[in-house]
């Protein structure tokens, strides 16, 4: 990610005064920014998972226990 992506936004310097049409774009803006980290955060979260399930795919899987080897003679 950039730099950029871990700065908060940065205020207008200047200019005219904020009407309520842009603090609602300003509300709307972060909101989308929120779900789009979440969304990030999940998409990595299953990329780590997929690497792991292939991993133990990977992985040669044991003969199941046999009971009878385990027993005592009788």
């Amino acid at each position: 990610m950039d730099e950029q992506d871990n700065k908060p936004a940065q205020e207008p310097q200047g200019g005219p005064p904020l009407g309520a049409g842009d603090a609602e774009l300003r509300v709307a803006i972060e909101q989308t920014r929120q779900a789009l980290e979440a969304s990030a955060a999940e998409i990595e979260r299953a990329k780590r998972l997929l690497r792991d399930t292939e991993e133990l795919g990977n992985q040669p899987v044991p003969p199941p226990a046999n009971s009878s080897d385990d027993s005592e003679p009788s």
